[in-house]
């Protein structure tokens, strides 16, 4: 779409220089006036122009016809985003059944452990269980989770009018989020040191543009005025409400000026355009429809990035699931030195899970969080770091329900003990990913009552063989 012009292209045009002074445009024009600007000793009158909002609204109507045709367009083409989005996210079949299973199957398990005091997550149950079975603790957080999802998303399937309306909603509130108000030139001067109060102005697109700030333009150039005390003597001075000023820095162009206002008033012809919509989005009430809860409160879920149930949850990055487990920030103790214990901030360890014909798991459990000073981290400077998980593969877990709660517990499990005698043993000199333990624990190291103290969640390596101790 063409950029809408504004009436700074068309002063600009006409003349090589003028002053933005508060909300005004002022003219320089021969002759003596109240407000004036001295070149070289010559006199040239300041003629105000009206207030940009006056501007604004003579521009909206001089160009009428293109604002109107281009708005229609931005909703026309928003619509058709939006159908294809909703097609697509239905047509993600494998996506839409990765989240049953995660939300129905896997998640209950993570969820249940909050009812049991077991420090490693897959002891809750009996390796023996077919994965169809449900233990009361399973069942219970089922309907727990069951109860969120209807808090979140509602039980009945919604009209098609509520659907449609909720689509153009959310549209509607991204398109505010990109309204700026902010001014583009250095803001120095109050209205009342400009002489003037808030009586005296009127809010506009431009004044939020340039501060209402006093600046001088010449030759696409526009300089900031700087004001002076006493006489002084310059080539250039303007005298403006009884005070003077003369040109500072170069602080933008008109071209800079003129394209930031097009393009925020064409925001905000973009909202008003959504506002007035309903019949527009109507067009997409039958994509938007769902058959029953279930697909209603996937397809819901499916829209998120995450979705957080305390001390579990997942994240949804470059189009796959990370299911975690939420470790409370903790002190493990150190192997080579039992009254050393090191502290880690709260983190969450996840597992990806996917679907393709089933449920699976793949690839090595990482951390979302970045954790600088873990030993058993490939990259610790970044988030989503793949575990050093000691000798297992992710190939040693079958893709079950029980299975994959062991590979995240077992990935639990080495983030909170990553200095017991397994990890010490497995690492050469004590080096991780080329590292040595010395020039990795760079954080605060505690004894165990200072840990307790601070409210650590304590990970013993020597006095218990595995899991946290008890306060």
């Amino acid at each position: 779409m063409s950029q809408v012009k504004t009436f700074l292209d068309r002063v600009g045009t006409m003349q090589d220089s003028f002053v933005l002074y508060a909300d005004r445009l002022m003219g320089i024009e021969e002759g003596s006036g109240t407000n004036f600007v001295s070149f070289f000793g010559s006199s040239f009158r300041l003629v105000p122009s009206l207030q940009f909002n006056q501007l604004e609204a003579f521009d909206s109507r001089a160009y009428a016809s293109q604002i109107l045709s281009e708005s229609r367009y931005f909703v026309k083409q928003t619509v058709d985003r939006e159908v294809k989005a909703e097609k697509d996210l239905k047509g993600e079949a494998s996506r839409i059944k990765a989240l049953e299973f995660i939300v129905f199957d896997f998640l209950p398990l993570l969820y249940s452990k909050k009812y049991k005091t077991s420090d490693h997550l897959a002891e809750m149950f009996d390796a023996g269980k077919e994965e169809g079975d449900a233990s009361g603790f399973f069942v219970r957080a089922r309907d727990e989770l069951q109860q969120k999802l209807d808090n979140d998303f509602g039980t009945e399937a919604k009209t098609e009018e509520d659907q449609s309306e909720k689509v153009r909603n959310r549209v509607l509130a991204s398109e505010k989020e990109r309204v700026r108000t902010e001014s583009i030139v250095p803001v120095k001067y109050t209205l009342k040191e400009l002489g003037l109060t808030t009586r005296d102005v009127s809010d506009s697109v431009t004044g939020r543009l340039t501060g209402l700030q006093p600046l001088y333009v010449i030759d696409n150039r526009v300089y900031s005025l700087v004001p002076v005390n006493g006489r002084v003597k310059k080539d250039i001075v303007f005298n403006i409400h009884g005070k003077e000023y003369v040109p500072g820095e170069v602080v933008s162009t008109v071209s800079q000026l003129s394209k930031e206002l097009s393009n925020r008033r064409e925001i905000l012809s973009n909202i008003t355009a959504l506002e007035g919509s309903q019949n527009d989005f109507s067009l997409i009430k039958e994509v938007l429809a769902a058959n029953d809860k279930k697909q209603r409160q996937m397809v819901e879920l499916a829209r998120l990035k995450e979705y957080d149930l305390g001390s579990c949850g997942f994240v949804l990055k470059d189009g796959n699931y990370y299911v975690y487990s939420r470790i409370p920030k903790f002190a493990t103790q150190d192997g080579r030195d039992p009254k050393v214990f090191w502290t880690f901030p709260t983190v969450r360890v996840a597992i990806q899970i996917g679907w393709n014909d089933k449920a699976y798991t793949s690839d090595s459990p990482i951390v979302v969080e970045a954790m600088n000073y873990h030993p058993c981290m490939k990259n610790r400077k970044e988030g989503y770091s793949t575990i050093c998980n000691l000798n297992r593969q992710p190939s040693d877990y079958r893709n079950t329900p029980l299975d994959m709660l062991r590979k995240l517990s077992d990935a639990v499990n080495v983030v909170m003990h990553p200095l017991n005698k397994e990890s010490l043993d497995a690492h050469s000199g004590h080096t991780y990913f080329g590292t040595t333990l010395t020039d990795i624990l760079k954080q605060e190291s505690l004894t165990r009552e200072q840990a307790v103290g601070q409210g650590y969640e304590i990970a013993e390596v020597i006095q218990t063989r595995v899991g946290r101790s008890k306060r």
